[in-house]
Parts: structure tokens; C-alpha cells; sequence
């Protein structure tokens, strides 16, 4: 279950990397005030835990079956 949570965590940061690249949420990661040079990598930074996250959930409840 806790797995399962962390993939989620992991959607969530790589959608709101996408969504809102500039959000305060991202003083957590060491980011807080991304430049126009930086949303770039924060957007790709977003699509690959998006990536990663959906990879991870899917492997644990192909492994459960």
C-alpha cells in the first residue's frame, strides 16, 4: 500500500511540474521562482515522473495478479 502512495506521490509532483511550473509547492524541491530558462526542464522534470509514477503503479498491481 505504501508503494502504491508513493507512485501516486510521484504522478502528482510530475503533473504539477507540468501544469504549474512556477507554483510555491515547488520551494519543497529547491525551486521556488523558475525563470523562463527553467520551465523547460521543470516541464521535462514533470512528464518523467509522470512517466516513472504511472510505471511504478502499474508494475506493482501487474505483480499483486
Amino acid at each position: 500500500m505504501a508503494l502504491i502512495l508513493f507512485g501516486i506521490f510521484v504522478l502528482a509532483y510530475g503533473l504539477s511540474a507540468i501544469l504549474r511550473p512556477n507554483a510555491r509547492w515547488f520551494v519543497l524541491f529547491g525551486d521556488p521562482y523558475a525563470t523562463e530558462k527553467r520551465y523547460k526542464f521543470t516541464r521535462i522534470r514533470g512528464i518523467l515522473s509522470l512517466i516513472l509514477g504511472a510505471l511504478f503503479i502499474f508494475s506493482i498491481i501487474l505483480n499483486k495478479h
